[in-house]
């Protein structure tokens, strides 16, 4: 696991490169798209042990802060959704770099799933979509109270990230129903991870437009759904075992 900066020099991000074991250039990787606020907090084991997992299995894998957010750079006021967006594209292209490859996946949980598909929505090079208990968003018990603001706006402080969503899920529809499909790049494949319960909302999002798309629903209990200590808890075994095996 190799710690670094990447980005511009007036943005700069961290970036934890997790290389593929027994393997030089080339092959498969993923880029680990995180949840926002106290869920990134709790997640944060899981998604180690995730990137550990995918790197033994010969996967190149890159985890990273979003500006404004973890050690990356930025005040709060960077923080914007199209900003993370963007960081994914950063990431992406870091990865394809450092690793030599051809293409990325993107694997995001919770609101990183929702960031994960309308930054691969934008590129050609994303191989494939890992959908990771992704947020409700028309759920208030989960996303808080509403934020009226736009894309650009900062995201509040006291939201945690989650609940700027109601411009996010239009912006995913205008993308979706972009008439000119060159615009548009949907992958083949996806995987959607989660509880019993998907939201249907975007069970229908995702299959309407990828041509496979596997919806795994895993019987466990969410750790960055209870109340914990930072990175302490137990982590998510059975979702990162069927990530991994797929």
């Amino acid at each position: 696991m190799n710690p670094f900066f990447m980005g511009s020099e007036h943005q700069p991000l961290y970036a934890l490169y997790h290389p593929a074991v027994g393997r030089g250039p080339g092959g498969r990787g993923a880029v680990l798209c995180n949840p926002l606020g106290s869920e990134s907090n709790r997640a944060h084991r899981s998604l180690r042990v995730l990137a550990d997992a995918l790197s033994r299995s010969g996967w190149h894998v890159l985890r990273f802060d979003y500006r404004g957010t973890g050690d990356s750079s930025g005040e709060d006021d960077s923080a914007t959704l199209n900003g993370w967006i963007e960081d994914i594209g950063v990431a992406a292209e870091e990865l394809k770099a450092i690793a030599g490859l051809k293409g990325v996946h993107l694997i995001g949980l919770r609101l990183g799933a929702f960031l994960a598909t309308a930054a691969g929505l934008k590129r050609p090079d994303t191989q494939g979509l890992i959908l990771w208990d992704p947020v409700d968003l028309q759920s208030n018990s989960i996303l808080g109270t509403p934020w009226c603001g736009h894309l650009d706006q900062p995201v509040p402080r006291d939201s945690g990230g989650t609940a700027s969503t109601g411009d996010f899920e239009k912006m995913l529809r205008e993308i979706q129903e972009q008439p000119d499909v060159s615009r548009s790049f949907w992958p083949h494949q996806a995987l959607v991870v989660g509880p019993k319960a998907v939201p249907d909302g975007f069970r229908r999002l995702v299959g309407q437009n990828l041509k496979r798309v596997r919806f795994e629903e895993i019987d466990e209990a969410p750790p960055w759904r209870e109340e914990s200590d930072f990175g302490a808890g137990p982590v998510a075994a059975r979702a990162i075992h069927t990530i991994s095996a797929w």
